[in-house]
């Protein structure tokens, strides 16, 4: 091959590597906008609820004003993580919602992809009456029907950076029967309104990976065969 064939050729590869990282780059930053503009919230279940006070099998020793519960937190998104500040979890009884205590859940951050249980005991107020409603509801052959409430402050992360807050609600009703414990088998969802995310967007950054790989190796290639030809091209 001769100097003015290796020129010729050579002269299209620095197109063909601009392209390939403009591509590669395009496709990061579509990925990146659109995890900033499209969020949805984690996912709240109870997957434990016990109130002793309302166990017929146990004895009267028990302190009455204790509710235990297992908060379980799913963060199904694959862009987004969450930093949770100034969390509640609060717990009402009856149809009038009675507040009956609630619980500050200390600040985490939870990864994306990740699943976090947060468990603790609510204090209630001896003063309230919610004990012997909870007990006609049961002795009527009904559960006793709880309403859980979770409220937090969050501020949002992408792979890169924190790049906004976000106020996150949730609730349900936990029925719970004379054993004390909830009656679902399940674990309780507790709604937000908030859909779930319809088409992962981690596809668009590993297409725009590869293609920033394949423009790096395409770099190496033209400098290999660009040198071969200069060098060699006339020997």
């Amino acid at each position: 091959m001769d100097m003015k064939e290796a020129k010729a050729r050579a002269k299209y590869w620095p197109v063909i590597v601009a392209s390939n990282f403009c591509g590669g780059m395009i496709l990061m930053i579509i990925a990146l906008t659109y995890g900033t503009l499209i969020v949805f919230n984690p996912s709240f279940h109870i997957d434990n609820f016990y109130v002793p006070a309302l166990n017929k099998f146990v004895n009267s020793t028990t302190d009455p004003t204790l509710i235990f519960f297992d908060l379980k937190i799913e963060n199904s998104m694959l862009d987004v993580g969450f930093r949770y500040q100034a969390a509640n979890l609060t717990i009402s009884y009856g149809a009038n919602t009675t507040l009956l205590g609630m619980y500050a859940v200390a600040d985490f951050y939870q990864g994306m992809q990740k699943t976090a249980h947060r468990r603790g005991v609510v204090m209630v107020s001896s003063s309230l009456p919610w004990k012997e409603a909870a007990l006609g509801d049961l002795s009527r052959g009904s559960t006793a029907e709880f309403r859980v409430d979770v409220a937090a402050k969050a501020k949002l992360k992408n792979w890169l950076w924190y790049f906004k807050k976000r106020r996150i609600t949730a609730g349900g009703k936990v029925g719970v029967d004379d054993t004390g414990r909830k009656v679902s088998r399940e674990a309780i969802e507790l709604r937000s309104g908030e859909g779930r995310p319809s088409a992962p967007i981690v596809v668009f950054w590993a297409i725009g990976f590869i293609i920033l790989i394949i423009g790096g190796l395409a770099f190496v290639v033209f400098g290999v065969l660009w040198c071969g030809d200069i060098c060699y091209g006339n020997s």
